[in-house]
């Protein structure tokens, strides 16, 4: 056995314990994926601690295989949120030849038709798979075939020109490794210290095995301890928690700022903008409108088809609503069926007064709910900055003042309607 693996056996098992303390935190399926790729290099060490002269065959094969398959598992989650069958067919497609080539060169088999049959199902079977995606787009479809074209070549060049085509399960480590940071670093919009981390931990993972074959032939007296050599995957490994922790962090501040059920803005952040374009309306002399939504008859949708069915309701009238707003407009739930609309820089209360219309047209069309279809009707009330008030407090006072107004009036229509009709 041997002992100098046993603390980064110990040390990766930690930290896959971690990051299944955070499965159940996290819904999408990258960070399974993660988890998979972790334990991969958990079972790396435990093979490595096994076979201590590295020359038993099945230990050696584990030792590259599990280290080939981690490699894929990163890449995969960070092109995907989901695992999905499709993924799972990607993945046999790369998978399948590179533990080949890797069963070729840990069994010294010679034959050099097997490692270019090996290369040329590496080359085929991705490519056919990823143009098949079902969202991939072109660019993804051309950059797949760039890069599996690039390990391609570069095999078929070990094959060619060295004496032991086993070398090229080198090329196919380094390009797995710098292949999962690249499309790290495509998937994450921003910069952060995680994204950079995890990046640089994965460039210098990948270059770590040339580096390793060019010491061994050009610097054969110097010898490196093999820790260097795991430092990066240490690197890595503190990159993605950094970047799990600055998602937690964004998706903390989006619910500080967010209504939970719609993702519209909650009341925090409609005082904020409201602030906002108060100033600015002062500044610059303009108008700004406030819009007081009430659902009419938004009980009878809980009584009849149950709370879940009344919140697929309130989310759909939401996207209706935020949908018509333009850009600079803010659409907040204020809770319940109770919506709120700023209209920022309008320039008359007629502008206030179509929009309001406008808002109230969206519900013309009935909502599906659990296969019936039901109508929505809403009451609003407009409050026009600065012919109606000054501060936020005045405006929503008469914004809810006129919004109560409309919806009495409406009740005593239907009220006369009801009416007329008994009568007749």
């Amino acid at each position: 056995m041997d002992w100098n693996t046993l603390p980064d056996l110990l040390a990766l098992t930690g930290l896959v314990a971690v990051f299944f303390s955070l499965l159940p935190r996290k819904t999408d399926s990258s960070l399974r994926l993660w988890v998979a790729a972790w334990i991969l290099i958990v079972i790396h060490f435990a093979a490595k601690f096994a076979d201590a002269s590295g020359t038993n065959v099945f230990w050696s094969f584990v030792t590259l295989g599990t280290l080939d398959l981690a490699g894929l598992c990163f890449m995969w989650a960070a092109v995907s949120h989901h695992i999905t069958r499709h993924g799972c067919v990607t993945f046999a497609a790369f998978a399948v030849p590179q533990l080949g080539y890797i069963a070729l060169g840990i069994l010294s088999v010679h034959s050099i038709p097997a490692y270019v049959a090996a290369v040329f199902a590496g080359f085929v079977l991705p490519i056919a798979v990823t143009v098949r995606a079902p969202h991939a787009s072109a660019r993804d479809r051309i950059l797949s075939i760039i890069s599996n074209a690039v390990l391609a070549c570069s095999l078929l060049l070990v094959i060619a020109l060295d004496s032991d085509p086993s070398d090229g399960i080198n090329n196919i480590l380094t390009w797995l490794f710098l292949s999962a940071g690249i499309l790290h670093w495509r998937r994450y919009p921003r910069a952060t210290a995680g994204v950079i981390t995890t990046v640089a931990g994965f460039i210098v993972w990948g270059l770590v095995f040339p580096a390793g074959v060019a010491l061994d032939t050009w610097a054969p007296h110097l010898h490196i301890d093999d820790t260097a050599y795991n430092i990066p995957k240490y690197i890595v490994a503190i990159g993605i928690i950094l970047t799990l922790l600055e998602e937690q962090r964004e998706h903390s501040v989006f619910l500080s700022l967010h209504d939970d059920l719609t993702g519209l803005p909650n009341r925090r952040m409609l005082e904020e903008r409201l602030g906002t374009a108060l100033e600015r309306a002062k500044r610059t002399g303009g108008k700004a409108a406030l819009f007081a939504i009430d659902l009419d008859g938004f009980k009878n949708v809980n009584d009849s088809f149950g709370h879940h069915a009344g919140d697929g309701f309130l989310r759909d009238v939401a996207q209706r609503f935020a949908r018509r707003i333009r850009k600079v407009d803010t659409c907040a739930r204020f809770g319940g069926d109770e919506f709120i609309v700023l209209a920022d820089g309008i320039a008359s209360r007629a502008d206030a007064e179509t929009m309001a219309r406008a808002l109230l047209g969206t519900l013309a069309d009935p909502i599906d709910v659990l296969g019936q279809r039901v109508y929505a009707a809403a009451s609003i009330g407009i409050a026009v900055y600065p012919d109606d008030g000054r501060d936020p407090e005045t405006l929503h006072a008469v914004a809810d003042a006129s919004m109560y107004a409309a919806k009495h009036a409406r009740r005593r229509r239907t009220y006369r309607k009801a009416v007329k009709r008994a009568a007749v």
